[in-house]
């Protein structure tokens, strides 16, 4: 996508406002999806989270791919509050999980530094 090629999250941004006041080029769940992806890399992740509260505000709906995006944005974070709350997302969206999200929930859960939290990460 465009936004992958931009180092610089602040490019991405101002290249995604663009493309939302253009009518010719609205943006979609890919455009939304790598504009989260390039903030969550550069641990942005709060202004990603953000980003989906604007997506769904358009009338785009996230994927299990841009769900997982933010929960290994999470992870980079080591936000266990963040990674509960998008698990939760992922729940009230009706998405199915995916192997990946069961690795950023377990990846999550071992920052505890507890047996018991991984476990549980492993079972739900």
């Amino acid at each position: 996508s465009a936004f992958s090629s931009l180092r610089n999250p602040n490019d991405a941004l101002k290249t995604f406002q663009a493309m939302q006041l253009d009518e010719k080029c609205k943006p979609d769940e890919y455009s939304f999806g790598a504009l989260i992806a390039a903030l969550c890399r550069s641990g942005r992740v709060n202004e990603a989270v953000s980003c989906l509260s604007t997506m769904e505000h358009s009338g785009v709906k996230p994927n299990i791919v841009i769900m997982n995006t933010l929960l290994h944005g999470a992870v980079t974070a080591r936000s266990q509050e963040l990674a509960t709350w998008v698990r939760g997302a992922i729940r009230e969206r009706s998405l199915a999980p995916t192997e990946m999200t069961l690795i950023a929930s377990i990846r999550v859960a071992a920052l505890t530094n507890r047996a018991d939290e991984v476990a549980r990460a492993w079972l739900e």
